[in-house]
């Protein structure tokens, strides 16, 4: 990356455990950046790079959505395991729309149901 970005705030999420287990896994980070458009680059960047480790431990990003946008990508939860399954790859694009390629053919679809029978 080798850019600077301002960060407005960061914290940790929830309550530290008293005596954390030697191999637990750390909590969960938010950060938020003073613009947009350097979270925007910190994204794209760690998708590009597909994996980071740290410390032995894989680190992930992820967008933070509102809590109604959430709850729609949520009710696709039991699609993407049946997609897992079938080692079909897919994406769910925003604000929830799930897309994915079979057969050569682009399927998109907003409601989880229909995307369920397909």
């Amino acid at each position: 990356m080798g850019d600077y970005y301002e960060i407005d705030r960061i914290h940790r999420v929830g309550p530290a455990p008293p005596m954390p287990a030697v191999d637990s896994r750390p909590r969960h980070i938010i950060v938020r950046f003073l613009r947009d458009k350097a979270k925007m680059s910190v994204l794209a960047a760690a998708r590009k790079k597909k994996q980071i480790i740290w410390k032995g431990m894989r680190v992930r990003f992820f967008q933070d959505y509102a809590q109604e946008v959430q709850e729609k990508r949520r009710k696709f939860d039991e699609v993407r395991r049946l997609l897992q399954q079938r080692n079909i790859v897919y994406s769910l694009r925003f604000p929830a729309v799930m897309t994915f390629t079979v057969d050569n053919q682009l399927h998109q679809f907003s409601n989880p149901a229909e995307a369920k029978h397909f």
